[in-house]
């Protein structure tokens, strides 16, 4: 499994963002102008080579240049592969980043990742661009579930309570109440039923 993938698109997504802020400051406002900028309705979207590589949307945005912290609003984003299919998509109700390497996700998050076949889901997300982790609440509800792309026969589904991703060590580390779900759909089968193999009460699991 290559988890590498969520923190990779999660940079890209911080520097995309703090880019295309940047760039309206630049444009629209000197030194000396109100430090605050609001945008409602915003839509951004990257391309490279005449190809969209990623889009983002969000009902609101403000960034202010004295601590240099963005707040939004609303968001979903999408990541294009090289033929413009949907390789990543994802939404947050408020997202907040500071000083170009701390991104933080909160009101409900979800992750789709075509690309790795796995959703997440939790109420707050926290990426830190420095140290390339991904980390969740001490005491979150996470959601991870494998096998959603159509065609497969075997799906895993995670709760936990904590989840913390690494892009150095390409890692994923979830704990607290850690239970879940294998289900495989076994099509040389004469019946249609699922077989099923529950796991429960794990205090730690470690993914490679």
């Amino acid at each position: 499994m290559k988890h590498r993938f969520f923190i990779r698109f999660l940079l890209s997504l911080c520097i995309f963002f703090f880019c295309s802020c940047s760039l309206i400051y630049r444009t629209e406002l000197s030194e000396e102008e109100e430090s605050e900028l609001s945008l409602y309705d915003l839509v951004m979207t990257k391309v490279s080579n005449g190809k969209k590589e990623s889009l983002v949307k969000a009902k609101q945005m403000e960034q202010y240049r004295k601590d240099e912290h963005m707040y939004a609003k609303d968001v979903s984003f999408i990541l294009y592969d090289k033929n413009e299919a949907i390789e990543t998509e994802g939404s947050a109700g408020f997202m907040k980043s500071e000083k170009d390497e701390l991104l933080v996700f909160s009101g409900g998050v979800s992750l789709t990742s075509y690309k790795e076949d796995v959703y997440i889901e939790a109420e707050n997300l926290r990426v830190d661009t420095e140290r390339e982790q991904l980390t969740s609440a001490e005491d979150d509800t996470i959601l991870i579930e494998y096998g959603i792309n159509e065609g497969k026969n075997t799906k895993l589904f995670i709760h936990a309570q904590t989840i913390a991703a690494s892009g150095v060590s390409n890692t994923i580390r979830i704990s607290g109440k850690v239970n879940g779900l294998i289900i495989v759909d076994d099509e040389n089968r004469e019946s249609n039923q699922l077989e099923t193999v529950d796991f429960k009460d794990a205090n730690e699991r470690g993914i490679e």
